[in-house]
């Protein structure tokens, strides 16, 4: 009363939480940290993969971003030879 009724799901779609209707669903914890740990995974190697092969064509900006990942890069002193400078002196807002 009141609910709409099931309707046909494919049953080849696989979910860590057990899918649609599942009222109990069968270690769903566990497959929820599989899943997270496989998300986490993929987003960290594709994080340093880019961060292996990003180049910046021009010099960044010193006030364009707080957190900057130019810290990380692998050819940040060839993209900007003054990176060191810069990091002494820190650019502060006056």
């Amino acid at each position: 009363m009141g609910a709409t009724p099931r309707f046909p799901y494919p049953k080849t779609v696989w979910t860590p939480t057990g899918g649609w209707w599942c009222a109990r669903p069968i270690n769903y914890k566990r497959n929820n940290v599989w899943a997270k740990g496989i998300l986490a995974a993929t987003i960290g190697t594709i994080f340093l993969c880019s961060l292996a092969v990003e180049r910046r064509v021009t010099t960044p900006h010193p006030y364009a971003a707080k957190f900057s990942t130019q810290a990380l890069e692998s050819h940040r002193d060839i993209d900007d030879p003054y990176y060191n400078v810069k990091k002494q002196t820190k650019y502060t807002l006056n």
